[in-house]
């Protein structure tokens, strides 16, 4: 009987993909990364609120967004080794590396 439902399953693969099937699924897998880039950083922002004694700023993550792409995730964790005051510095600088 198990043998009949493996039949009848279909793999993504084997599905002909529409245009609007394509378009669909852009969409909703771009939402999916959003929200579990969001979802991953929020560790990240609570590590920089701690550092800073304070809640970061609407520009304050976009700042971590856009040098997350530009800088890595590695520089990101590396200044948090900084005081709060650097930090805020740090964060406030548009040239900051």
């Amino acid at each position: 009987m198990l043998a009949f439902f493996e039949e009848l399953l279909v793999r993504e693969a084997d599905l002909p993909e529409s245009r609007g099937y394509r378009e669909w699924k852009k969409k909703h897998f771009a939402k999916g990364r959003k929200k579990g880039r969001a979802e991953g950083l929020a560790p990240l922002f609570c590590l920089y609120v701690q550092r800073l004694g304070r809640d970061l700023t609407e520009q304050e993550h976009t700042t971590l967004r856009v040098r997350l792409d530009s800088l890595g995730p590695d520089r990101l964790g590396d200044v948090l080794d900084l005081d709060g005051t650097q930090l805020a510095e740090w964060l406030a600088d548009p040239e900051a590396k």
